[in-house]
């Protein structure tokens, strides 16, 4: 009886790939069941593009994003003691995305807005601004003012030189005529 070829390891999927399924350096469970549902809705996606492949990349890139929140979420110390996110720590982890609570206003924890108050930095700072702002209209100013003299000063050299060519001509001519009476004479 002969013995059946080793069986050869299937290459990673696009999705494995992605997800880098293998790389769990916690050994978390729950970190395995994120990225394999992130690893089986990338190839999912990857399988049924349509036309348009840019919605096709945009829900990869989705899909993946939702995935590392999801192996944080999996692998954060304070969300395994304490349950779900309170609103606020949600209200953070959405920061940028449009979503937040209104500054100032309160989340539904009771907490203060996560968010700092940052009016007296963003004062000093239009402060140090409208300074500088000054400084450079005043160089400005300075800057105009001379070159205003030295246009000035330039119209009074071009003055002195037709000045000078009409003096020295008037001399050349003097004396041509005195040349010439001098040979006459």
């Amino acid at each position: 009886m002969s013995a059946a070829p080793p069986e050869r390891p299937r290459p990673p999927t696009l999705g494995e790939r992605r997800v880098r399924l293998g790389h769990n350096p916690s050994g978390a469970a729950g970190v395995t069941a994120v990225k394999a549902a992130t690893a089986a809705l990338i190839d999912i996606l990857a399988e049924h593009a349509g036309a348009e492949r840019r919605y096709q990349a945009l829900a990869m890139t989705a899909a993946e994003e939702a995935g590392m929140w999801g192996v944080k979420a999996a692998t954060h110390a304070d969300s395994r003691e304490s349950g779900p996110a309170s609103p606020s720590e949600q209200g953070a982890a959405h920061a940028g995305r449009g979503d937040d609570p209104e500054p100032g206003s309160e989340t539904g924890s009771g907490d203060p807005d996560p968010v700092p108050d940052r009016t007296a930095e963003l004062e000093r700072q239009v402060a140090e601004l409208d300074r500088q702002l000054a400084t450079a209209r005043t160089d400005r100013d300075a800057f105009a003012g001379q070159a205003t003299a030295q246009q000035a000063a330039a119209e009074r050299l071009d003055e002195a030189l037709e000045h000078t060519k009409r003096e020295c001509a008037e001399w050349q001519s003097r004396a041509l005529a005195a040349e010439s009476w001098d040979e006459g004479a």
